[in-house]
């Protein structure tokens, strides 16, 4: 028999996503600047803003949020991929995450469906 705890992703990464989407859930629907996107790297910020497509005003006015959270199993420690679900009332649609630890605060540092249309435009 196997007994054990399940392994759970650090509470300080799941909260660095919950921030991140928090702020980039509207700046993927054109509701705000790149400026609300916190807890992500310069680099990612940067590459973010730059893929950053068009958004229809129909678009423009749903409210997405999360619905739920999954995570990959992996070294927790240093890095964790989530799969956020998410509902904008329109569609609903999955946004993978890479989050790492960089010295003692954990970042978002890649989104690694980004290239693949991902969000308003290309929900599932």
């Amino acid at each position: 028999m196997v007994s054990g705890r399940l392994p759970t992703p650090p509470t300080a990464a799941t909260v660095t996503v919950r921030r991140f989407l928090a702020g980039y859930l509207p700046f993927l629907y054109g509701q705000v600047g790149a400026e609300r996107l916190r807890t992500v790297t310069p680099q990612l910020r940067r590459s973010v803003t730059a893929q950053r497509g068009r958004v229809t005003p129909a678009e423009r006015s749903r409210r997405p949020r999360l619905i739920a959270l999954a995570f990959a199993p992996g070294d927790l420690g240093r890095a964790v991929l989530f799969e956020a679900q998410i509902d904008d009332g329109a569609s609903r649609y999955r946004l993978r995450l890479r989050v790492a630890r960089h010295g003692t605060v954990w970042r978002v540092v890649g989104l690694p469906d980004a290239a693949a249309a991902a969000g308003p435009n290309g929900a599932d």
